[in-house]
């Protein structure tokens, strides 16, 4: 027997308790089994809750047409699209994982850390300066998103990516879908967030092409996690011309600007929450505060670079 609730509204299911207060939902049914998983239902959908890593390993790992395939969220594929990368299975899947090797190697690593810090360190000196110490409390989430947000857009997307500050927008449009329940016609949020993510993967296609037309000149340094990706995918391209088979199709412009907004998207709420998090902790515990401070005064005195 599945832990889980005793009754759920016919049709909608749990879906309106989902909407209107998220957090407490997954809370309450977290309790339903702990250590385990659980189930409830969403919009009809029979959903599993698991809370333990090798179990989500299993179910990650069965993800298939013919036996589990991830859902997200009500407005998943609404929003996000059949081609995104967490909807794909099989033969298909594995492919276009094995051409984000480049994307993790020392190489790649030691340039998006240089980058990472110096958005950081700006992010933090203007705080310092709006929130003096001593002054009011101020919610931080939202600050920190912002920070996130640039981050993984210029670690992944750098200097390719034309008017981040319209692309924000679009992608804070976007993400307010998954907290809109599923209605999709004109005038509600779900609609407009639909909307902002086709204008969103205008932007990233034309990235795509930047990146690809500066990674075809010879003796060109990738600047970001794009061009890294892109080299990887120009070799793919020509050696399916040299050879005469078919490209593969998470190779065209279009194909790539959506794992991109895929990328993007699964960059931004986890790592926020968790820096956050992070954050309020270090408050609560200022001894380990504390540590920390010791820890890089030991490492870095005299506040290096850091390095990988």
């Amino acid at each position: 027997k599945v832990a889980g609730p005793l009754f759920v509204p016919p049709l909608v299911g749990k879906i309106v308790e989902m909407v209107i207060d998220p957090y407490g939902f997954w809370d309450r049914q977290l309790k339903y089994n702990p250590n385990g998983y659980s189930w409830t239902s969403i919009m009809n959908q029979f959903t599993v809750f698991a809370t333990k890593a090798d179990l989500c390993q299993k179910i990650f790992a069965a993800n298939g047409p013919d036996s589990l395939t991830l859902v997200l969220h009500p407005n998943g594929r609404i929003i996000l699209g059949d081609n995104n990368i967490a909807f794909q299975s099989g033969v298909r899947h594995k492919a276009l994982r094995a051409t984000f090797i480049n994307l993790f190697t020392t190489k790649a690593l030691s340039l998006y850390l240089p980058m990472q810090q110096s958005i950081l360190l700006r992010h933090l000196d203007m705080w310092a300066t709006k929130f003096p110490k001593g002054a009011s409390p101020t919610e931080m989430r939202t600050f920190i998103r912002e920070m996130n947000c640039e981050t993984s857009q210029q670690v992944f997307i750098g200097h390719h990516l034309d008017n981040p500050v319209q692309f924000t927008k679009d992608y804070d449009t976007m993400t307010l879908g998954f907290l809109a329940p599923p209605i999709y016609f004109p005038g509600t949020a779900l609609y407009r967030a639909v909307g902002a993510r086709k204008a969103a993967l205008v932007r990233l296609e034309r990235a795509v092409v930047s990146s690809k037309k500066a990674m075809s000149q010879p003796n060109v340094e990738p600047t970001c996690l794009l061009d890294f990706w892109t080299i990887h995918i120009l070799e793919e391209i020509n050696n399916a011309k040299e050879n005469g088979t078919e490209i593969a199709n998470y190779a065209g412009d279009f194909e790539m600007a959506e794992t991109l907004m895929d990328f993007l998207f699964a960059s931004q709420d986890a790592s926020t929450a968790s820096l956050t998090m992070i954050t309020a902790t270090m408050k609560e515990h200022p001894d380990i505060l504390q540590r920390v401070v010791k820890e890089q005064d030991r490492l870095r005195p005299n506040d290096e670079p850091l390095t990988f």
